[in-house]
């Protein structure tokens, strides 16, 4: 699972790679934006605030330009956080977007490296259940080879997952998601990621 996570990772800051730079200029952009509005609004305040406020003291005129300044600060963080949520969100879609072969062959050495007994319970997404019919028919084929029973079973039930798939031993559960395996990544990634878009 590990090499399929360091797989994972190496496409994820790779993907975060490419879209830093197609979104590196629409971000600056609109940073530069928000920047150059909070700047003039901020500028109208702070001289009409020093106008009105000059009989009652330089200290109150101060906290309220330095409180104007820290709202434009914080509206540029959500806009550069909210750029980096749709990166990832759109690493998540190419993620889900692969071919067919390449997705199984993912799915298929994370499965491996989850699994202990081999005779655990698989739930998958209702949408994937036919790539994972015949792909357990593999996986049980290569547990066999390792000296494990081979005998993985996919459940009736169907996981609230969009891809990957959720393995349930006697007394444990590996959750393989695609959700699971991104959210570990992102956590990683996020400030590197942040670095590379701003």
């Amino acid at each position: 699972m590990t090499q399929g996570l360091s797989e994972l990772t190496n496409h994820m800051l790779e993907e975060a790679k490419l879209q830093a730079k197609a979104e590196e200029d629409r971000g600056r952009e609109e940073a530069e934006r928000l920047a150059v509005d909070f700047r003039k609004a901020t500028a109208e305040m702070a001289e009409a605030i020093q106008e009105e406020y000059r009989r009652k003291g330089e200290d109150e005129a101060r906290r309220i330009i330095s409180q104007a300044e820290m709202e434009a600060k914080l509206r540029i963080l959500q806009a550069k956080q909210e750029i980096l949520g749709i990166a990832f969100e759109r690493s998540r879609d190419k993620l889900m977007a692969l071919p067919e072969k390449t997705k199984r062959g993912f799915y298929k050495k994370n499965l491996l490296a989850a699994v202990e007994e081999g005779t655990e319970t698989i739930r998958v997404a209702a949408d994937e259940r036919e790539l994972w019919v015949s792909l357990l028919q593999e996986v049980n084929k290569e547990l066999v080879k390792k000296g494990l029973p081979g005998q993985l079973q996919l459940a009736e039930e169907p996981a609230e997952i969009s891809g990957g798939f959720l393995l349930q031993g006697k007394h444990f559960e590996v959750n393989g998601s695609i959700e699971a395996l991104l959210a570990a990544v992102e956590e990683r990634l996020r400030p590197e990621v942040a670095r590379i878009l701003f």
